[in-house]
């Protein structure tokens, strides 16, 4: 998982919503649900319960939104990159609690 997708979850999960997070963002919102999606796939968990009314993080969801804002540490932290990727972009383990 990279920043970008961890930070697009925390914004979509703060503002209960796609279109305020992605108004948030300075993205479309599109582009912001294609992130979170990408997020929910590396990850093999659904991350978030969509409907009509806005979005709610699942238990995943608060899993990881917890660890997110609790910043790197034993659960989350920096990937470590080999020299070959070292000029992408940076990437996040998540907790193993979220690929049950």
């Amino acid at each position: 998982m990279e920043l970008r997708e961890l930070r697009a979850f925390v914004v979509v999960a703060e503002e209960g919503g796609m279109s305020a997070a992605a108004r948030r963002l300075h993205i479309s919102q599109p582009a912001l649900s294609q992130t979170v999606g990408t997020l929910e796939r590396q990850l093999e968990v659904k991350l978030l319960v969509r409907s009509s009314a806005g979005v709610r993080p699942t238990e995943a969801g608060m899993a990881l939104l917890a660890e997110a804002r609790a910043g790197p540490g034993p659960g989350l932290h920096l990937r470590s990159r080999s020299p070959s990727e070292a000029a992408g972009p940076a990437a996040v383990a998540g907790p193993p609690a979220l690929r049950q």
